[in-house]
């Protein structure tokens, strides 16, 4: 979608992928005045790979650009833009300058990675005691259950473990779709859904974005395979695997690799398990959910080894609250339940968790 990109201080199609905005400014007549980003603003300028950039009120819409000086580029299709200005770039820093009928304002990046979401998910479930993390990432008899009220007010201390938190279910959407049809698993038909647009949750920034997920149980029983984030820096690919254990206890792997810089890999590459999967795992991003079950009102244990329940610090009013689910047959988030059932906890960070 990009053309004709410069080689200059920086190689502009790598100069637009991989910089985290972290202030915006709107000239007050004399200077200019610091503002504070919308919370939905956009994590990172995006490439032709994933031909978007996410910038209010503008998301996620295609475009092109020609360059109209050493330092100036001017946008094609990008309604309302005129022209971008780079006002000083060097090793550490980037401030882009903005006119278009909206007025003139200058946005400040700072270098950084490109995200992968399930980064910042803990490795493992909260402990019995909810003082720390088991050292099992599949055993489903050794974390901790809690009702949500019980949950609500760790919240504080999950972030005295170094920079956790427990999620919200807007969080856990961006790990996990809410629609259960999505990520089916068993002997259900083959499914493909394609284009599915969804709002998640990523480190307190509201993202938009469209998916892809294909199912084919005849071959490949108990996965579904997703292509997320398309649209964005962050597009990955995403693989769903309801798993048994050798004591006959199963467990939810989810598997993700950013696709960043890698336009020719597509929705059909990523459903080939043997080629896609099983090569180039270096840049895999995994993590394991335990069929820990639940306690119910009477404190009994329930569906132990065959689902898993997480709450979110979501509510949903009327002694209820959301978390995510999985079982044989199916994982998605927004699940509801009573608030009084006793559920796993799993961690999130403000940080990537190496």
């Amino acid at each position: 979608i990009i053309k004709g990109i410069p080689q200059s201080q920086f190689d502009l199609k790598l100069l637009l992928g991989v910089w985290d905005m972290n202030m915006i400014q709107t000239p007050d007549g004399d200077g200019w005045t610091d503002e504070d980003p919308e919370d939905d603003y956009s994590m990172h300028f995006m490439d032709s790979a994933n031909g978007a950039i996410s910038a209010l009120p503008w998301i996620n819409i295609p475009f092109t650009y020609k360059m109209t000086d050493t330092n100036k580029f001017e946008l094609i299709r990008l309604s309302g833009f005129d022209t971008m200005t780079i006002i000083d770039l060097d090793n550490d820093n980037l401030i882009l300058e903005v006119v278009s009928n909206a007025g003139t304002r200058r946005e400040h990046y700072t270098r950084g990675e490109v995200p992968n979401p399930l980064s910042f998910v803990a490795k493992y479930n909260m402990n019995t005691l909810g003082l720390g993390f088991v050292t099992d990432s599949i055993a489903c008899n050794v974390s901790g259950y809690f009702t949500y009220e019980e949950v609500v007010p760790m919240q504080e201390f999950a972030f005295l473990l170094g920079g956790y938190f427990i999620p919200t279910v807007d969080e856990w959407r961006a790990i996990i779709p809410d629609n259960n049809h999505q990520i089916p698993f068993g002997n259900l038909s083959a499914m493909t859904d394609l284009r599915v647009t969804e709002t998640v949750t990523v480190q307190n920034k509201s993202i938009t974005m469209t998916s892809d997920y294909a199912h084919s149980p005849d071959n490949y029983p108990g996965c579904t395979s997703a292509l997320r984030y398309v649209g964005t820096s962050m597009v990955s690919a995403w693989r769903y695997e309801y798993l048994e254990h050798e004591d006959g206890v199963y467990y939810l792997k989810i598997t993700s690799r950013s696709l960043f810089g890698k336009p020719d890999i597509d929705m059909t590459d990523i459903a080939r398990r043997d080629e896609f999967w099983l090569q180039n795992t270096e840049e895999d991003i995994v993590r394991y959910f335990p069929a820990s079950g639940y306690k119910n009102e009477s404190d009994a244990i329930q569906n132990q080894g065959t689902n898993g329940y997480y709450w979110s610090y979501t509510p949903h009013g009327n002694g209820l609250a959301a978390g995510m689910s999985f079982g044989p047959n199916t994982a998605y988030t927004n699940y509801v339940d009573k608030a009084a059932h006793k559920y796993s906890l799993r961690l999130f960070r403000s940080r990537v968790i190496e």
